[in-house]
């Protein structure tokens, strides 16, 4: 699977199995979404509601967007 970046910012890909976080940790590592932030994952656009390092379709964290 190819990653995918987008222009905007809070835009991130994320693989299945290879998360490509769009904020990071106090060393500078991708870590986890911040509020607002969108990733795909799947071809699925999501949105965080809330800082989150958990996986899109796990938990609450996260809002569909759409399909791409």
């Amino acid at each position: 699977m190819h990653r995918v970046a987008f222009a905007l910012p809070t835009w991130k890909a994320l693989p299945a199995g290879d998360p490509n976080w769009p904020q990071t940790d106090w060393q500078g590592n991708p870590s986890h979404a911040g509020s607002g932030d969108q990733i795909i994952y799947n071809n699925i656009i999501y949105k965080a509601n809330r800082y989150t390092s958990s996986i899109p379709e796990s938990n609450g964290s996260w809002s569909k967007v759409c399909n791409i």
